[in-house]
């Protein structure tokens, strides 16, 4: 521990503390705890405990003065035993961006003292969720790791599991760390919004957020390494109508935006989708023109650039990965609305056609659950739809499966633990604020909640939620 010099205040009452875990880039966290800098470090002990791998700084406020008390990662972090460490990484509450942070620091903590932790890298490898860890993640440590080329066993262990992925084999689900959230981001209501809303549907809770900076409906959304990415969409008001090329960051752990590569052409009404690493953009139009090209994101390089086209244009398609390969489904070219599917592999850069959907439906949400991909409502040149078909992905068939209880197009639609949630959209009747839940065991959707806004055109995706202490006292949660 690090402490500067300073005379111990007499009474308790005269200073608060703040204990604040530093993220290493990430922000910060605040936690007001009572007024005795040993209450301070109990919290602090407590956090270290239970769930962060982090510096922590006790920011302790005395007569209008600010005094430092700083504990380093590596006086509270590398300190730790093998079973320790063990016990915290095998914690599903652990709060981590991606998984690729845990297993860095099992293979710091290793470093910290190689000769004598070595002998427990294997056990700890085995705490990781390995299958959660990124393919080129992986395909990196097994190349370049200087633990992983003195220990063989583990080596292979990571091996087996890269082949296995590499082949695109049916793999096991990846458990989440932490408490996950559904995060709602912009939409269309009279005009486009900026708003950022997380569900959390154990609690039945909506949390206001950081809004996005500028409104936009039409954008699509995905999680990568943890992060929330919104990509394209449009700016739609009575004074403005101008489509976006642009890639926005939303990182939980701070409650912040961050604005990166411009696509190469902006693209409303988009597709995204996540391949290996990287950020799929898929379709969309600008102005007129409706688009058949695709553009992939690394997040490496923060670069956009074009792989191979499909062969129609589609705006408001469905998109969706499942097995390691790119699904796109219906869409509208500008005169013709289509119930045709394309399949895009990344190893071979091509498209190639599957069987078509049972109906027409540009405006729909897609989403893989296990090896199904289920297309859900939508609009087919008459009217919105309610039916929902499930491609099977192996037998190359869709067949159909339980309607929902409202028709709508232009809704969310995202995979939360095993189920299906489709949120929001639009229909004869105006825009919509429910929110259905979907079980395939039983084959039955069930109302869940309303939206705080009825809206549609809103990109929606899944991840970890916002660190506690980071929100302001009007980003409270609103029972709804």
């Amino acid at each position: 521990m690090i402490c500067p010099r300073k005379r111990r205040p007499i009474k308790d009452e005269e200073f608060s503390a703040i204990v604040v875990p530093s993220m290493k880039g990430y922000g910060y966290l605040d936690y007001t705890v009572e007024s005795h800098p040993s209450r301070a470090m109990q919290i602090m002990d407590e956090f270290r405990h239970h769930e962060l791998l982090c510096d922590l700084v006790l920011h302790v406020m005395y007569k209008d003065k600010l005094v430092d008390f700083k504990v380093t990662k590596e006086e509270e972090f590398f300190s730790l035993s093998h079973c320790q460490l063990l016990e915290l990484i095998s914690q599903d509450s652990l709060k981590v961006l991606c998984e690729t942070e845990v297993y860095k620091a099992c293979i710091d903590w290793v470093r910290w003292d190689a000769e004598s932790r070595a002998q427990y890298f294997h056990a700890l490898l085995n705490a990781v969720h390995i299958y959660a860890l990124p393919p080129t993640f992986l395909k990196l440590q097994l190349q370049s790791c200087p633990i992983l080329s003195k220990a063989n066993s583990c080596k292979d262990f990571l091996s087996k599991i890269f082949q296995d992925m590499a082949l695109r084999k049916h793999l096991p689900p990846a458990p989440h760390r932490g408490t996950q959230l559904i995060y709602v981001a912009g939409g269309y209501r009279q005009h486009s919004l900026d708003s950022l809303e997380a569900f959390d549907p154990q609690k039945n809770v909506w949390i206001k957020l950081a809004d996005m900076g500028s409104p936009c409906s039409g954008l699509g959304a995905c999680v990568l390494f943890g992060l929330l990415y919104t990509v394209g969409g449009r700016n739609l008001s009575l004074q403005n109508n101008t489509e976006s090329g642009s890639l926005s960051c939303y990182n939980p752990m701070t409650n912040q935006w961050t604005q990166l590569a411009l696509l190469n052409t902006p693209r409303n009404r988009v597709g995204v989708g996540v391949i290996d690493g990287s950020i799929y953009a898929v379709g969309g139009s600008h102005a007129s023109t409706h688009h058949n090209s695709v553009e992939r994101y690394d997040p490496e390089t923060n670069r956009w650039t074009f792989v191979a086209p499909m062969s129609v244009a589609r705006l408001g398609a469905g998109v969706a990965t499942c097995g390691g390969n790119l699904y796109v489904v219906g869409g509208f070219d500008g005169d013709n609305r289509w119930n045709t599917v394309e399949r895009y592999q990344p190893e071979t850069n091509a498209w190639q056609h599957v069987a078509p959907m049972n109906t027409i439906r540009s405006g729909l949400g897609l989403v893989c659950l296990d090896t199904y991909l289920y297309a859900v409502g939508g609009y087919d040149g008459q009217t919105q739809l309610k039916t929902m078909e499930r491609y099977n992905v192996v037998r190359d068939m869709w067949e159909p499966m339980a309607s929902m209880n409202h028709c709508r197009s232009a809704h969310g639609v995202t995979v939360f633990q095993c189920k299906i949630y489709v949120l929001g959209g639009f229909n004869q009747g105006g825009f919509l604020s429910s929110v259905e839940c979907y079980c395939p065991d039983s084959n039955v959707w069930t109302f869940v909640n309303d939206m705080p806004v009825g809206r549609s055109g809103m990109s929606v995706a899944v991840t970890m939620e916002p660190c506690p202490g980071i929100l302001s006292g009007e980003d409270e949660e609103d029972e709804v």
